[in-house]
């Protein structure tokens, strides 16, 4: 997609804290309709800018769009940053006297952007307490002798619901969301992580141990844990096939 390739480019240059150096854009390789897309594009973007509605201005493409560069981030992008186009040119010594060109150029570092509008940094975070998925749990198993995976889905009360087999995660998780296994998007997230985990340890032969649902873990002095319970898989509380 070379609207987002345009604006991916756009962003490492823009994003605080920024990056003021580069100031000069090259395109150089063999022609290719792909790359000499990129370069229409750019060269179109640079030379007119952006209408109201986010199209690059004459550009012909199905979808000349900048849905997430501002038209404040176009115009500093235009103006602060030279496009030198060279696709198709194999003569080195073209392309070398181009990049001497640029370096006697040497305009300095661009002054820092500025974005009007920045979009929010949130912190990732972990849960403080596991909450059960009131459509059930799952157990993964990895069976080595059938070369596939095991899917068990359980009710709350620990009664044995359904058994899905599969090859690859994704054989797996389609038919927990078609059946309306699953009823948290935590849950699935979880889910997705470990069949990703047990099918990548089907492939390399590694052991798999399914893993606890993420929550933060409170220190517990020594001498005042409590006891073991059981859980609905009929071990201990400690068992990493507990209710999940």
């Amino acid at each position: 997609n070379v609207s987002a390739s345009l604006e991916t480019s756009m962003h490492k240059a823009t994003t605080p804290p920024g990056n003021p150096l580069p100031r000069t854009t090259f395109f150089i390789g063999l022609f290719r309709p792909h790359a000499a897309e990129d370069s229409v594009f750019y060269r179109r973007q640079y030379k007119s800018g952006l209408d109201d509605g986010g199209r690059i201005v004459g550009a012909k493409g199905k979808r000349p769009m900048l849905r997430n560069i501002s038209r404040e981030m176009v115009e500093y992008f235009r103006s602060t940053i030279k496009i030198v186009d060279l696709i198709g040119v194999m003569d080195m010594a073209v392309i070398a006297q181009a990049a001497s060109a640029c370096v006697a150029r040497n305009p300095g570092p661009a002054p820092p952007w500025t974005s009007p509008q920045e979009v929010p940094m949130i912190q990732g975070c972990i849960p403080e307490k596991m909450v059960s998925d009131p459509a059930g749990y799952f157990v993964v198993y990895v069976d080595r002798s059938k070369r596939k995976l095991s899917l068990e889905h359980y009710h709350n009360s620990g009664v044995l619901d359904v058994i899905i087999e599969g090859a690859t995660a994704s054989e797996m998780y389609m038919p927990a969301i078609e059946r309306q296994l699953l009823s948290r998007l935590d849950h699935a997230a979880y889910l997705g992580r470990e069949l990703a985990r047990a099918e990548r340890s089907l492939d390399t032969g590694e052991p798999y141990i399914q893993d606890a649902a993420p929550e933060k873990q409170t220190p517990i002095p020594h001498g005042n844990e409590p006891k073991a319970e059981t859980s609905a898989c009929g071990c201990n509380s400690n068992c990493k096939e507990r209710k999940l």
